[in-house]
C-alpha cells in the first residue's frame, strides 16, 4: 500500500466520522424537538383542561352562593356550616375538594414542564400558581378546625394570578 493510497483511505475515514457525527447531532436534535412538543401537549393541555373546569366550578358557586368574588367562597362555606351543619352542605363541600384536587393536578402538570419552559412569564404564572394552590389548599384545610374552634377565616384570601391561562396558551405557540 502505498502512501497516496493511505491518505485517500484516512480521508474517508474522517469524512464518514463527520458524517456521522453531524447525523448524530441532527438525530438527537430532531428528537429532542418533537418530545419537546409532545410534552407540552402532554402537560399543557390538561392544564388548560382543569384551568377551565376550575372556572366553571368557581362560577357556579359563586352563583349558588350570590358572591360578587371567589375570595369569599371558604368564609360562605364556614358561615353555612355553622347554620345548618356539615352534612347539610356536603355537596358545597364536595365542589370545593375538587377546586383542591384540581389545584394539585395543576401544580404537577405546570412543575413537570417547568424546566422546559421557553417563556419567563410562564416561569412567573407557574410559581405564582403553585403558591395560590398552596395557600388555598392550607385555608381549606384549616376551615374545619376553625369550625370546631369557633374562629374565623383570615380576611386575606389567596389570589390566583389572572395571567396563567395566557402564559400556557403562549408556551403552546
Amino acid at each position: 500500500m502505498n502512501a497516496a493510497t493511505a491518505l485517500r483511505r484516512t480521508a474517508l475515514v474522517a469524512a464518514a466520522m463527520a458524517f456521522l457525527l453531524l447525523a448524530a447531532g441532527l438525530g438527537f436534535y430532531v428528537a429532542r424537538t418533537l418530545l419537546a412538543g409532545y410534552d407540552r401537549d402532554e402537560t399543557l393541555l390538561p392544564a388548560l383542561t382543569l384551568l377551565e373546569e376550575n372556572r366553571q366550578i368557581m362560577a357556579s358557586l359563586q352563583r349558588a352562593a350570590g358572591l360578587e368574588s371567589p375570595q369569599g367562597l371558604l368564609p360562605y362555606y364556614l358561615e353555612r356550616i355553622r347554620a345548618d351543619g356539615a352534612p347539610k352542605h356536603s355537596a358545597l363541600r364536595q365542589q370545593i375538594d375538587r377546586l383542591v384536587d384540581n389545584n394539585t393536578a395543576l401544580v404537577t402538570l405546570l412543575s413537570k414542564y417547568l424546566p422546559r419552559a421557553r417563556h419567563a412569564s410562564f416561569q412567573r404564572a407557574a410559581n405564582q400558581y403553585a403558591e395560590y394552590a398552596a395557600s388555598f389548599r392550607d385555608r381549606w384545610q384549616s376551615l374545619f378546625e376553625l369550625f370546631m374552634g369557633g374562629g374565623n377565616l383570615p380576611t386575606q384570601a389567596p389570589q390566583p394570578p389572572a395571567d396563567i391561562e395566557a402564559a400556557i396558551r403562549q408556551e403552546l405557540r
